[in-house]
């Protein structure tokens, strides 16, 4: 639980992988939010995560070493090495049609949100949420990415150039998650759009979108880049999931470099719609 709801956020690096929570538990994460001693990540994996699906398969990664980029210790540099593979049940990694389903579930349900309701319902397609974990696998790629901390932003450049020998038909994604019980509300421009959020992926046309404290206490916002696809998404499932992000599909993006801003923000900046 959040101890310090009424506390403004930080932003602390990745020093030491977070041993992180639910599904997400020992995977290497991204810069993520602090109130006080409460980490605001909860199952989120933070802010600059990348992640590929390379033959069906999801990758994240167990292992991303880091580097001190400045002396002043505000810059560091990650390198995450796609080392974990994403397992549905006790499936045989060897068998392909587990992974098509899950694959094929999420791209239809990004596509068509009038199905999103059906694609959740345990009755109508079987939820295999609660059956996915992540194994050790082999590298399947590295990707370098250095943050830069100020007091209210994290600037993220991601260099891609580690993925130029993955096929065409693969996909590419940049994850900015923080906790689904930390940030239940959902911004777009700055402003609130939904209080109810609570499936998965659903694509983003506004100019900046982000997620918000049930407070307004503290918030982070996510701006769109041009060429880049953005979703937005939020899930609480039992123990095993609480995040809510903003994700880059960056597969159709022509450049080894990509780089963004993330902004937060604490009760100074509470949105009015949000005031008592």
């Amino acid at each position: 639980m959040i101890d310090d709801h009424h506390v403004p956020a930080s932003l602390r690096f990745p020093h030491h992988d977070s041993p992180g929570e639910g599904l997400t538990a020992g995977l290497a994460k991204g810069v993520c939010m602090f109130a006080g001693t409460s980490d605001l990540s909860e199952e989120g994996v933070g802010f600059g995560v990348p992640v590929i699906v390379s033959r069906w398969r999801t990758y994240l990664s167990f292992t991303a070493p880091v580097t001190v980029v400045s002396d002043e210790g505000n810059v560091v540099r990650k390198l995450f090495r796609l080392d974990a593979v994403q397992r549905v049940g006790n499936s045989d990694r060897a068998g392909v049609l587990p992974y098509i389903w899950l694959e094929t579930k999420g791209l239809v349900y990004k596509g068509l949100p009038w199905a999103q309701r059906w694609l959740l319902a345990k009755h109508a397609t079987g939820n295999l949420t609660p059956q996915i974990g992540f194994d050790p696998a082999p590298s399947r790629a590295e990707v370098a990415v250095e943050y830069a901390l100020a007091d209210d932003s994290v600037e993220v450049k991601v260099d891609l150039s580690g993925l130029k020998h993955l096929s065409r038909r693969d996909r590419v994604y940049i994850l900015n998650e923080q906790g689904g019980r930390a940030f239940p509300i959902y911004r777009e421009n700055g402003r609130i759009a939904s209080r109810e959020h609570r499936s998965g992926w659903s694509k983003v046309a506004a100019e900046s979108a982000g997620f918000a404290s049930e407070t307004g206490d503290n918030w982070f916002n996510v701006p769109a880049r041009e060429g880049a696809v953005m979703f937005r998404g939020r899930e609480v499932v039992d123990s095993q999931l609480s995040w809510s992000g903003i994700e880059f599909d960056l597969s159709r993006w022509s450049s080894d470099k990509f780089s963004y801003r993330v902004e937060i923000g604490g009760p100074v900046d509470r949105p009015k719609e949000l005031s008592a």
